[in-house]
């Protein structure tokens, strides 16, 4: 419901909409995690503000079916393949308002493979976040 409605946003009210309402409510000078970017506009929105970094976050389908799976979410995939349909979907919508998750993480200054423990994960972000700083 979240993904459509959030598509039929992009499509009726330009590909930025998302970003930019958080872009209104977000004061200057404050930094902040903005996470599921879907859409390359969002992150162009995004890149005209002072000091923007990007940075991609993935894990392997099987680390992330694991964890799906952990969580037993409704409408959740439950196999491996079920998981890669979804990412091809996901990946690369070609039309303009669509979800290009693939594209997006190109735009990025950095990638952190999420394989791992909460701790590892905290420290390959502050790592990544000392460099890009």
């Amino acid at each position: 419901s979240l993904i459509n409605m959030a598509n039929s946003m992009r499509s009726e009210q330009g590909t930025g909409v998302l970003v930019q309402r958080i872009l209104k409510r977000l004061p200057t000078g404050v930094n902040a995690v903005i996470e599921s970017l879907r859409n390359p506009d969002e992150v162009k929105a995004l890149q005209e503000r002072e000091g923007f970094v990007l940075i991609a976050v993935d894990a392997p389908v099987e680390v992330r079916l694991r964890r799906i799976l952990r969580r037993g979410r409704a409408g959740d995939p439950l196999t491996a393949e079920q998981l890669r349909l979804l990412d091809e979907r996901e990946a690369l919508d070609m039309s303009k308002s669509g979800i290009r998750i693939k594209e997006c993480m190109g735009m990025a200054d950095a990638l952190i493979i999420n394989d791992d423990s909460l701790e590892v994960l905290g420290s390959r972000v502050h790592d990544v976040v000392q460099r890009v700083k």
